[in-house]
C-alpha cells in the first residue's frame, strides 16, 4: 500500500500520521508534503507504517531536523514489531521518544513541560543556549594499545562505531604506524587527519573486516542526556567554558560533548572532552547532508561519508570559531574498558599479524576462541576452535584453516563445486571466511557434532596410537560411503596424468634439494643403491630433464572428482566415529586412484621406523617388493613377519588402500593410475622439514623404482 498522510487534532495537540509503506516510494510522498509545510506536528503516529526502508528512515531524519531547528523535537506513537526492529538496528530506539499509542503521546506533551526547549540558560560567555532533554545517556567505551603492550591494535569498523582516537590504516599495523593521526571513525570509515594537514580517509562496505590500528580510541554511544542549541557563533575556548558550566552545576568535573555545527562554512561534527579521553577537541568537516545525525544514530545515517570525496579531520584550538551549534552532552559520562568486548584470542604460539585480524573477523559474533593446531599440512595451519559467546556459554567447535590467500580461494571454489553439491551431508559447511594481506582463512563446521563437548581429532591419530583395524575400517568408510558420490560416478576420459600430479606444484625445487640433502646430482640419470645391488632411476634428474615432456601425454583412465590430498590429518573424527573431510585446496577431477595412491607413502615413507640399525634397509626391500607385480594385488604376507609396530601398520594401511583402488580401477593396464601419484607424494619427502636423512635416502630411490614402473606401464623410454 503507498503512503498516505494526514494531520488531526487529538486532545488538542496536532498529529502527523502515515499510513502504509515507508518505501522509497513513500519516502518521496513524504519528501514532497513537508517541502510544501509550515510546520510540522510533533506527534508521528506510525501505527498503521507496515514497513520502512533506509530511504524511508532518512525522510523521518529530515522532519526530525527541521523540527528541533524549531525547538522542538518529534515523539513516535504506535510502532509494528518490524519496524522496531528496523529502528533498533539503526540505533534509533534511543535517538526518539515512543509510545505505545497516541492517546499515551499526546497526553505527555500536554503535561511534560520538562520536554519542551528552556530559554534563558545563561553562561559565563553570556551565550544564550535553548535547552531540552535528551534520550540515552552518552558514554565511553576506552581502548589503550599500551594496556596490551603493543604499539598499536587492530580494531575493526564495526567494533570502532562513533569513535575519535589516535590510529590509522593499512595493510599492516607497521605500516600504519608510518601515518597515525587524530582520528573519527563511523562505524563504516574512518578518517585520520595526518601530520601534514592532509586527511586519509578509508571507507569499506564490509566494516566487521575491516581494521584500524590505533593507539588509543573512545567509541562513543548513546545520545546525550541533555541538548543545548546556539545559533551565534562561539569560539572553542568560551565554548569550553560554558560546557565546564554546564557540567559543575550538576556537581561534575568532566563532560563529553558530541556537536553539530557549522566550521568555516561547512558543516561539522565535533567532538569535546573535559577531563577523559587527553581533552581531545576534534572536527570531522564534510557536508550538510552527510552530517545530518545525532550521536545515537551516528552508525546509520553518516553511511553517505563514505561516497564523500572531501572529508577533513581537524584538531581544534581555543580560538576556532563555531556557529549553529547543536550539543549533545553529558557530564561525567560512563566509562568502560574496551578490552571487555574485544575477542579473546587463547592460542600456545604467536600469531602471525595477518592470522590475527583474519580470526577476529571470522570470530565476529564470539567473546572467546581456544585454537588448538591440528598437526600436518604443508601449505596450510589448521586449528581446532572452541569459541564462548558474550554470556560465557560454549558453542559448537568449529575447525579454522589459514593459508596463503591463492591457495584459501581455491579451496573455497573446490568446496562449492565439488562438496557442496555431492558430499555435504556426509562432510562439512563452510562457515565463514575472510582475508588480510597474503593470507585468508575458512571457518568449517561440522554436522553431525553431538554437543559442545565434541571432541576432534585427525584420523593420523588413531592410525599411529590406537586400533589399526579400526583406524582401516575409518579409511573404508571415509573412501567408501562418504567419498562415494565422487569416486561413484568416475568415467572413463581423457587424462593428461603428469600433468595432474606434477609434485612441483607444490615443491619446486626438488632437483636443488636432492642434490643439497642426499648429494644426489639432479644430472645423472641413474643413482646407485647399495641396498638393491644396482641403479636405478634418478628421480630428481628426471624431474629436471624428462618431467616436461610429458605434461601433454593423453591416456584414458577412469578419472572422477578426487580429494588431491586425502592424508590423514584431512580426515577428522568425533567421539562417536563420525567422519569429517577437510582441506579441498586441491580437490579437482584426475585419475580416480589417486587418493588411495596418496594414503601409501604416508604410512611407509613418513611413519615408519628409521631409528634403529637394519631399519633403513628393510624399509627400501619392503618398498621394492611391494613394487614388484600388480599394485593391485594384496602385498605378499610374508612381508608382515616381524616387521615393527609402525612398518606393520603401513603394510595394513597398504593392503588396504590398494584393494579399494582395484575396486575402482581393477585393470592392470591401469597400474600407472596408482603408481603416478604414488611417486608424486613420495619423491617431496626431501623438502619435508625435520625428517631424517634415512627416511629421505629411502623416499629418493623409492621414487625412482616407481618412475620406473610408471615409465614401463605407459611404454615411454626412460632416457
Amino acid at each position: 500500500m503507498s503512503l498516505s498522510i494526514t494531520v488531526s487534532m487529538h486532545t488538542g495537540v496536532e498529529v502527523l500520521g502515515l499510513n502504509g509503506r515507508l518505501d522509497a516510494t513513500g519516502a518521496g510522498v513524504l519528501d514532497t508534503w513537508a517541502a510544501e509545510q509550515s510546520h510540522i506536528p510533533m506527534v508521528f503516529d506510525i501505527t498503521n507504517v507496515d514497513y520502512i526502508s533506509s530511504i524511508g528512515i532518512r525522510s523521518l531524519l529530515k522532519l526530525d531536523k527541521a523540527l528541533r531547528a524549531t525547538g522542538q523535537k518529534p515523539v513516535f506513537a504506535g510502532m509494528t514489531s518490524s519496524v522496531r526492529d528496523i529502528l533498533s538496528i539503526t540505533g534509533l530506539l534511543e535517538h526518539w521518544v515512543l509510545y505505545t499509542t497516541v492517546d499515551e503521546a499526546t497526553g505527555a506533551l500536554a503535561g511534560d513541560v520538562a520536554s519542551r526547549p528552556e530559554s534563558g540558560f545563561m553562561t559565563p560567555s553570556g551565550a544564550v543556549y535553548q535547552h531540552s532533554y535528551g534520550g540515552a545517556p552518552l558514554g565511553l567505551t576506552l581502548f589503550d594499545a599500551n594496556d596490551v603492550g603493543s604499539d598499536t591494535l587492530p580494531i575493526s569498523l564495526t567494533e570502532l562505531g562513533f569513535a575519535f582516537g589516535d590510529g590509522g590504516f593499512g595493510p599492516s599495523g607497521a605500516l600504519a604506524d608510518e601515518a597515525i593521526g587524530a582520528f573519527v571513525a563511523t562505524g563504516e570509515l574512518i578518517a585520520v587527519g595526518l601530520p601534514g594537514g592532509e586527511t586519509d580517509v578509508l571507507a569499506s562496505i564490509a566494516p566487521e573486516r575491516t581494521f584500524a590500528f590505533v593507539k588509543w580510541a573512545a567509541r562513543i554511544t548513546g545520545s546525550g542526556s541533555h541538548i543545548y542549541d546556539l545559533s551565534r557563533s562561539v569560539r572553542i575556548g568560551s565554548l569550553q567554558r560554558d560546557l565546564m558550566h554546564f557540567a559543575a552545576t550538576r556537581g561534575a568535573e568532566t563532560y563529553l560533548a558530541v556537536i553539530h555545527c557549522t566550521l568555516n562554512g561547512q558543516a561539522a561534527v565535533v567532538i569535546g572532552a573535559k577531563g577523559i579521553a587527553g581533552d581531545r577537541w576534534l572536527a570531522l568537516v564534510g557536508s550538510e547532508s552527510q552530517l545530518e545525525a545525532s550521536p545515537s544514530d551516528a552508525q546509520a545515517s553518516l553511511t553517505a561519508l563514505g561516497e564523500a570525496t572531501q572529508l577533513t579531520v581537524t584538531v581544534l584550538n581555543t580560538n576556532t570559531e563555531l556557529s549553529g551549534l547543536r550539543i549533545w552532552f553529558e557530564s561525567n559520562p560512563a566509562i568502560r574498558d574496551g578490552a571487555e568486548d574485544r575477542l579473546q584470542i587463547d592460542v600456545a604460539e604467536p600469531l602471525h599479524p595477518s592470522w590475527e585480524l583474519i580470526v577476529r573477523s571470522i570470530f565476529i559474533d564470539e567473546a572467546r576462541v581456544r585454537l588448538t593446531r591440528l598437526t600436518g599440512g604443508f601449505t596450510a595451519s589448521t586449528f581446532a576452535a572452541d569459541t564462548y559467546d558474550r554470556d560465557g556459554r560454549r558453542t559448537l567447535p568449529t575447525v579454522l584453516k589459514i593459508s596463503p590467500y591463492a591457495i584459501t580461494m581455491r579451496e573455497e571454489q573446490a568446496y562449492r563445486l565439488a562438496v557442496r553439491p555431492f558430499i555435504l551431508n556426509n562432510s562439512t559447511v563452510l562457515f565463514g571466511k575472510a582475508a588480510h594481506g597474503d593470507f585468508a582463512g575458512l571457518r568449517y563446521n561440522f554436522l553431525g557434532i553431538t554437543g559442545v563437548e565434541s571432541k576432534l581429532r585427525p584420523l593420523e591419530d588413531i592410525y599411529l596410537n590406537g586400533d589399526i583395524d579400526q583406524a582401516i575400517g575409518i579409511i573404508e568408510q571415509t573412501t567408501e560411503n562418504v567419498l562415494e558420490p565422487w569416486y561413484g560416478q568416475a568415467r572413463i576420459q581423457p587424462v593428461q596424468p603428469f600433468r595432474d600430479h606434477d609434485p612441483r606444484e607444490l615443491f619446486r625445487t626438488l632437483p636443488e634439494l636432492g642434490l643439497d640433502v642426499l648429494g644426489i646430482d639432479p644430472d645423472t640419470p641413474k643413482v646407485y643403491s647399495d641396498v638393491l645391488g644396482r641403479d636405478v632411476l634418478n628421480p630428481y634428474w628426471f624431474i629436471k630433464h624428462r618431467y616436461d615432456a610429458q605434461l601433454d601425454f593423453t591416456v584414458d583412465w577412469p578419472a572422477g572428482i578426487t580429494h588431491g590430498d586425502l592424508n590423514l590429518n584431512n580426515i577428522l573424527v568425533d567421539e562417536r566415529l563420525n567422519l569429517y573431510v577437510i582441506d579441498f585446496s586441491e580437490t579437482r577431477t584426475r585419475s580416480v586412484a589417486s587418493d588411495f595412491a596418496r594414503l601409501e607413502p604416508i604410512a611407509l615413507l613418513q611413519w615408519s621406523r628409521v631409528s634403529e640399525p637394519g631399519d633403513e634397509e628393510r624399509l627400501l626391500r619392503t618398498v621394492a617388493a611391494l613394487l614388484d607385480g600388480s599394485v593391485y594385488s594384496a602385498p605378499d604376507s610374508a612381508l608382515l613377519d616381524g616387521a615393527e609396530d609402525r612398518l606393520y601398520r603401513a603394510l595394513r594401511l597398504t593392503a588396504a588402500v590398494r584393494r579399494l583402488a582395484a575396486t575402482r580401477v581393477g585393470d592392470d593396464s591401469n597400474q600407472a593410475a596408482y603408481l603416478l601419484p604414488l611417486f608424486q607424494w613420495m619423491v617431496p619427502i626431501v623438502a619435508f622439514r625435520g625428517t631424517e636423512i634415512a627416511r629421505m635416502r629411502v623416499s629418493a630411490i623409492a621414487s625412482g623404482l616407481v618412475m620406473e614402473r610408471v615409465l614401463a606401464a605407459l611404454g615411454i623410454a626412460a632416457e
